[in-house]
């Protein structure tokens, strides 16, 4: 994909950047792919190198909202301010962000309905809140506006691959790679072999485009880079080298959330608990949100002090509630995870079939990846419904996807609808000393397969 700095657009007296339909296009980087991955936030795509005139700042963002409050109609300052919700809902992963971003976008649109730029930026604004209905219609828009157009190959493979549509998304990016090259092309294919469980050659293509010497200027392009080659390392089984690629995200960019996060919960499976716990409380202050309570409340409840996890965690089960209640669907997913993990024991069949009505609604209204088919299989699984579970996980593993906590409880879930065979052949694809599942989990499966070994022993 190129980006064309210096070609202007023009309607009237307004005038409007045309880099900012391609800077728009990969900027919810770590965000906007969540459906790669059931496991939080997922993925997403690399920020190009922007055009420095295209990127405003928290020092000029007043500038900004001063103009608006001058001119609410001037294309070129509700470009800037879209922009820049966009931009840190990126980094944030706010919802509230993503929804202020919308509201720009949407009044560029009115202004001018023809824009790539605005249509673009909405649809990933869109997707940001797992809207992704709505933003495949924008993105079929800008098709029909600009018939060839690279970023709307683009917008298009992104959204079906955060759909679990990965034959279409396939189809989009192949394009890409035959038209354009790049790395734009490499990270969006590696995204879609990570989909599909093949791990090492997802690193080494989003490694070739990171390491790329003309892609590295930009900072939010190396954090996003490194955070990847860490979520990536870990699928791969190496914590240190996880370890090392968050580590250096986090000295990098005080605003990494989603490395800081993921450090905090490495360390924290791996015993590093000093590091891991003002990590996360540090990052829990900085910027509060359910999934930093839980991870922070793990840590607590990690070393035994359950009165402060029991707080965290129902501070986050609150939160979620009444984000889902308010309909905001990017929480239905997270909330049922939560539910079904029996963070809080007080009625927990209440909270499972709970979570099995959420995992029935994120598949109905939100989307039909992998990850949605996973969280229905763990809920039956939990209701000791093993047949519907075991339909559910064969759907979730169909894809290829080697993860080790999706094996786990495939594994699980297999063994307790009595196909032992195909149990153990799951169970044992996972290394016994990975931290890339819960210890709960990785726990319980063990616990379940040695007595089940013992139980084959003592009946010879």
């Amino acid at each position: 994909m190129h980006y064309f700095g210096g070609e202007m657009r023009s309607s009237g007296r307004r005038c409007v950047p045309r880099c900012l339909l391609f800077v728009c296009l990969c900027q919810v980087a770590l965000t906007v792919m969540a459906g790669v991955s059931m496991k939080a936030v997922a993925h997403g795509f690399h920020e190009p190198q922007p055009d420095q005139n295209a990127v405003i700042n928290n020092k000029t963002l007043q500038f900004w909202e001063q103009r608006y409050q001058q001119r609410p109609d001037n294309v070129i300052t509700l470009s800037h301010l879209a922009k820049f919700f966009l931009d840190r809902a990126r980094q944030t992963q706010r919802h509230d962000d993503y929804r202020q971003s919308e509201t720009y976008f949407t009044e560029w649109l009115a202004i001018a309905p023809k824009s790539i730029g605005g249509r673009t930026g909405l649809a990933y604004a869109l997707v940001g809140q797992h809207r992704f209905a709505e933003a495949l219609e924008h993105a079929r828009t800008v098709v029909r506006l600009s018939p060839g157009e690279s970023s709307a190959m683009a917008l298009i493979g992104d959204i079906h691959l955060s759909l679990g549509n990965l034959q279409e998304a396939e189809m989009a990016y192949e394009f890409l790679a035959n038209r354009d090259g790049g790395n734009d092309a490499l990270v969006r294919l590696a995204s879609l072999y990570e989909a599909r469980g093949d791990y090492q050659r997802a690193f080494s293509l989003t490694k070739s485009a990171c390491d790329d010497q003309s892609s590295v200027g930009s900072a939010g392009y190396r954090n996003w880079c490194l955070t990847r080659l860490g979520e990536i390392s870990l699928l791969l089984g190496s914590s240190a080298e996880a370890e090392r690629y968050f580590s250096q995200a986090v000295a990098q960019s005080e605003v990494s959330t989603v490395a800081s996060w993921r450090l905090g919960v490495l360390q924290a499976r791996c015993g590093k608990m000093q590091s891991a716990r003002q990590l996360l409380q540090e990052l829990a202050s900085r910027d509060p949100r359910p999934r930093h309570w839980i991870a922070l409340g793990d840590a607590h409840r990690q070393i035994a002090e359950l009165s402060e996890a029991e707080a965290l965690y129902k501070k986050a089960e609150q939160r979620m509630e009444s984000d889902v209640e308010r309909g905001d669907i990017g929480h239905i997913r997270e909330l049922a995870e939560f539910w079904l993990s029996d963070r809080l024991g007080q009625n927990r069949l209440e909270r499972h079939l709970k979570a099995l009505t959420l995992a029935e609604r994120d598949l109905q209204e939100v989307r039909q990846d992998a990850g949605a088919y996973l969280t229905l299989a763990w809920a039956h699984y939990r209701l000791g419904q093993y047949e519907k579970a075991g339909q559910a996980v064969s759907r979730a593993l169909s894809d290829g996807s080697r993860d080790p906590e999706w094996l786990l409880r495939g594994a699980m879930i297999f063994h307790a609808g009595g196909d032992r065979g195909l149990a153990q052949k799951l169970y044992g694809q996972v290394d016994q000393d990975t931290a890339a599942v819960p210890q709960e989990l990785l726990t319980a499966a063990r616990q379940l397969f040695l007595s089940d070994g013992a139980h084959r022993a003592s009946t010879f």
